[in-house]
C-alpha cells in the first residue's frame, strides 16, 4: 500500500460518504492503483503494540455446535463503535448518529469492491463460521473497521478491533482470505488523507472465548504500479524486468529448466539497457542488432522479451540486477519503508510483493515470490519465467 489509505462512500450511505470519501478515497486510490506516492511526512515510528483483545459476550441463541454460518444468515452486529449488540437490515445498522455495515455486497466507496466474509471453521466444532468486517461511523466520523466472529446463525460471538493493533485513527480491511486453515487480515492505517500510511497484516485466531489479532506487523502488501519505465526483482531477487512502453524484458539468473541452444545469429538480439542522459534505459530494453553468437559471454536463453506485440529470447541484458537497485532512476517508482526489497549482490533492490503488478502503456508484469508473467495488453502476447517455469503464449 502498498501509500494506501481510504475513502469509503456506499460504506454507510449518501451521508456518510457525502463527509468521508472526498477525505479518504484519495489515499486509496493513490496506493493500491499504483499512483502518485504522497510527499514523504516526518514522522516518528511507532512500534506495533501487542493486540488488545476486544470481546462480545454470546448471545443467549441454542448451542451452535457445528452449526454451518453463511452471509445470508447475518442479522445482528456486536457491540462495537459505542454501540451495543444490534440487528442489522441488509447488512445495515443505524442507532442514532451511529452507523454500522457489516461488508458483503457493498464496497467502501466508488467502484470499489466490498470485502466479502470468509467461512472456515474458526472455533474447532466442526461447523463452519464466518469471520466478516464490520465498518461503521459516529457523528460522519469513520472508526476503525472490526472483524466479527459468527459462530451461528445470527449469533455474533466476538470482535476485534483493528486499531487494537496500530496507532493511527483509521483501519480500512483490504484483503481477508483462508491461507493454510488460518484466517488472514490485511489493513491500511493513516491518520489523514495526506499523511503517512502503513500497511499491516496479521493471523485471527480464536483463543476459547474470544477472537485475538496474532502477530500484528507492518506489510507491503500486493500493489499496482504504473510506470513510465521502471525495473524491479522477484522476491527471492532471481528473475529482473524492465518495463517501458510496448516493451519489457525479464532476465532468470538461475532455474530448473535448461536454456535451448542459440538460434541462427539473426534470430536473436539481446535488450539494451544503457542509460541515456535523463536517466531512463535506452527504450527500456529495445533490442540492439547483436545476435546471439555475439551474446560477449552472455547467456542466451534466459532473457524474455516483448516487443511490438511480439515475443522472444534473447542475449542476457547489458546489465544485471543493478538496474533495480534502491536508488536507481528505474526503481523510483518504489517507496522506502513500504515496498518489498531484496538483497542481491549485496544491493539493497526493489522488489514487486508477490501478488503486485507493474503495467506501462501496453505491458503488464505480474509477480509471485519466484516467477514474473509479462503480457501485451493488445496481442495478449505473453511470457512466464521464473526458476522453475519458461512459458511463451502468442496468442
Amino acid at each position: 500500500m502498498h501509500q494506501a489509505g481510504e475513502g469509503w462512500s456506499r460504506r454507510i450511505g449518501v451521508r456518510r460518504f457525502a463527509a468521508v470519501a472526498s477525505v479518504l478515497l484519495p489515499v486509496v486510490l493513490t496506493g493500491c492503483a499504483g499512483g502518485p506516492a504522497p510527499a514523504p511526512v516526518s514522522r516518528p515510528v511507532v512500534s506495533v503494540p501487542p493486540p488488545e483483545i476486544v470481546t462480545v459476550a454470546p448471545t443467549t441463541a441454542a448451542p451452535t455446535h457445528g452449526v454451518d454460518v453463511d452471509a445470508a444468515a447475518i442479522r445482528s452486529a456486536p457491540a462495537a463503535c459505542g454501540l451495543p449488540l444490534h440487528h442489522l437490515s441488509s447488512h445495515r445498522g443505524s442507532i442514532g448518529t451511529t452507523e454500522t455495515t457489516l461488508q458483503v455486497t457493498d464496497g467502501y466507496a466508488m467502484g470499489m469492491a466490498p470485502v466479502p466474509p470468509v467461512e472456515t471453521d474458526v472455533t474447532g466444532d466442526g461447523g463452519l463460521d464466518l469471520i466478516g468486517v464490520l465498518s461503521c461511523t459516529v457523528d460522519d466520523d469513520p472508526r476503525p473497521d472490526t472483524l466479527v466472529l459468527y459462530t451461528g446463525p445470527a449469533t455474533p460471538a466476538a470482535s476485534v478491533g483493528l486499531d487494537t493493533a496500530q496507532k493511527q485513527k483509521y483501519a480500512v480491511v483490504r484483503d481477508l482470505r483462508v491461507v493454510g486453515g488460518d484466517v488472514r487480515v490485511e489493513w491500511t492505517a493513516f491518520d489523514r488523507a495526506d499523511g503517512p500510511v502503513t500497511q499491516y497484516e496479521a493471523t485471527v485466531s480464536w483463543r476459547g472465548d474470544r477472537l485475538a489479532l496474532v502477530d500484528p506487523r507492518r506489510s507491503s502488501g500486493p500493489r499496482r504500479v504504473t510506470v513510465s519505465t521502471g525495473s524491479f526483482l522477484t522476491a527471492d531477487g532471481n528473475v529482473h524486468c524492465v518495463v517501458h512502453d510496448d516493451v519489457a524484458w525479464c532476465d532468470v539468473a538461475r532455474s530448473t529448466w535448461t536454456p535451448p541452444p542459440s538460434p541462427p545469429p539473426s534470430a536473436s538480439r539481446r535488450p539494451s539497457t544503457s542509460p541515456t542522459p535523463s536517466g531512463t534505459a535506452s527504450s527500456a530494453g529495445a533490442p540492439s542488432a547483436s545476435p546471439a553468437s555475439a551474446c560477449e559471454g552472455r547467456e542466451y536463453g534466459r532473457t524474455f522479451l516483448i516487443r511490438a506485440g511480439r515475443v522472444t529470447r534473447m542475449c542476457a541484458g547489458e546489465q544485471g540486477p543493478e538496474i533495480a537497485a534502491l536508488g536507481a532512476p528505474l526503481a523510483s517508482w518504489h517507496r522506502t519503508g513500504w515496498d518489498a526489497t531484496v538483497v542481491v549482490d549485496g544491493r539493497r533492490s526493489a522488489a514487486l510483493t508477490p501478488g503486485s503488478s507493474m503495467s506501462s502503456a501496453q505491458i503488464t508484469c505480474s509477480a509471485t515470490s519466484e516467477a514474473v508473467t509479462c503480457t501485451d495488453t493488445r496481442t495478449r502476447a505473453s511470457f512466464e519465467v521464473g526458476r522453475g517455469v519458461a512459458d511463451v503464449s502468442t496468442d
